[in-house]
Order: structure tokens, then C-alpha cells, then sequence
């Protein structure tokens, strides 16, 4: 079974039930930038979760916009990842702060 959207409650406790989630990172999207999460368009920061389906093992990867992860994270049980913004990142490497 392949994740194919989020939206709602329901669609979140099923995924949850069918799946063990891991959380992976917490990512800053760059100016311009966006991508697609399973509850749509993502523009501003995101998460990738590893997510295994319990009865096959099979492994895939979620990637969730910030307001459906803090769901996600209620529903797992876990405090938030910190974020990774390439550009404080970048300026620290460099002595930039």
C-alpha cells in the first residue's frame, strides 16, 4: 500500500495504524521552492518521515508539511525535530552568524 494523501483525522489515524513513522528531518524550503506533501503543496518547511508498513516491512517515504506533522507527531507521540535551515547552516560554516 503506497501513502497517498493525509487530509483529515481519519486519513491520519489510519496511516498511523498502518504504518510506523520515524521522523527523518525537518527541513527549510528555499525561496521559490516547494514541494508536495501528502496534504498538498509545501512552501515553507516540511518534514520527511521513514514510514514502514507494519505488515509488509516495506519502507517509503512521507513527506508532510508543518501543520500536518504536528498532527502526526501528537498522534506518535514525539517532540518536534529541530529545523534545518541551509542558510543558518551555511552561515555558520563560515563564520557567518
Amino acid at each position: 500500500m503506497s501513502i497517498r494523501s493525509c487530509r483529515g483525522e481519519q486519513a491520519k489515524l489510519r496511516i498511523v495504524d498502518q504504518y510506523e513513522l520515524s521522523p527523518v528531518a525537518h527541513l527549510k524550503l528555499l525561496a521559490g521552492q516547494e514541494t508536495q506533501g501528502c496534504c498538498g503543496r509545501v512552501t515553507n518547511r516540511y518534514y520527511s518521515f521513514e514510514a514502514k508498513e507494519r505488515k509488509t516491512s516495506k519502507i517509503e517515504e512521507l513527506v508532510v508539511g508543518y501543520d500536518c506533522t504536528e498532527q502526526f507527531l501528537n498522534l506518535i507521540e514525539l517532540e518536534p525535530l529541530p529545523l534545518f535551515n541551509p542558510f543558518q547552516s551555511f552561515s555558520r560554516r563560515c563564520g557567518r552568524e
